[in-house]
C-alpha cells in the first residue's frame, strides 16, 4: 500500500500560505489548499490525508476548534497542526487534542518535519496503549481523552482517574 502525501491546509488564501503550499509541493507533498472548515473533512476523506494544517486564526474560541477537531477526527486519522502566528503562542492550548503547532511564519521544511513527527507519534499512539471503553477512547502516549471522537478536555487529576476507572 502506497502512503499518501496528501496534506489538506485549511486557512486563508494568503501569499504566506500559497508560499508554504508551494514548498510542500516541492518537498514531495500533494497540498490542497481550502478555506473552510466544513470543506475540510471532506477534502481528508477524498485524499486520505497525511496530515491537515489548521490555521488558528480561522477559528474565534475554543469551542469552535473542539467542534471542527471533532468533524476530522470522524473523518481520517491524520494528524492535525495548528499554524499559529508569533503573537498567538500565548493563546495556544494544548488541550484542545491537536497535535502539534508551528508559530509562523513558518518555513515549508518545518511544517513537513512536524508532519513526519506528529505522524510517528500517531502510528506509535495507535498501538496496544491505548484504551477503549465504548465509546471512549483514553490514549496515555498523548494524554488525551475522546467520546464519539471528539476531544475532551480534563484535568490531570480528572484524567488520571479516568484511566485508572476504565
Amino acid at each position: 500500500m502506497v502512503e499518501s502525501k496528501a496534506v489538506v491546509i485549511v486557512a486563508r488564501d494568503t501569499g504566506e500560505m500559497k508560499a508554504l503550499k508551494s514548498g510542500l509541493a516541492t518537498l514531495g507533498f500533494v497540498p490542497e489548499l481550502v478555506s473552510h472548515a466544513e470543506q475540510a473533512s471532506k477534502a481528508v476523506a477524498e485524499t486520505s490525508a497525511q496530515a491537515v494544517l489548521l490555521e488558528w486564526a480561522l477559528f474565534p474560541d475554543a469551542e469552535e476548534i473542539r467542534h471542527v477537531l471533532g468533524d476530522l477526527r470522524a473523518t481520517g486519522s491524520a494528524p492535525i497542526i495548528a499554524l499559529v502566528s508569533r503573537e498567538q503562542v500565548a493563546s495556544y492550548d494544548p488541550r484542545l487534542g491537536l497535535d502539534d503547532f508551528v508559530a509562523g511564519p513558518c518555513q515549508a521544511e518545518e511544517v513537513a518535519a512536524r508532519i513526519r513527527q506528529a505522524r510517528w507519534r500517531k502510528e506509535g499512539a495507535d498501538g496496544g496503549d491505548v484504551l477503549k471503553v465504548g465509546d471512549l477512547v483514553i490514549d496515555p502516549a498523548r494524554y488525551s481523552v475522546a467520546l464519539v471522537g471528539r476531544p475532551i478536555s480534563l484535568t490531570y487529576t480528572e484524567y488520571q482517574l479516568l484511566k485508572f476507572l476504565a
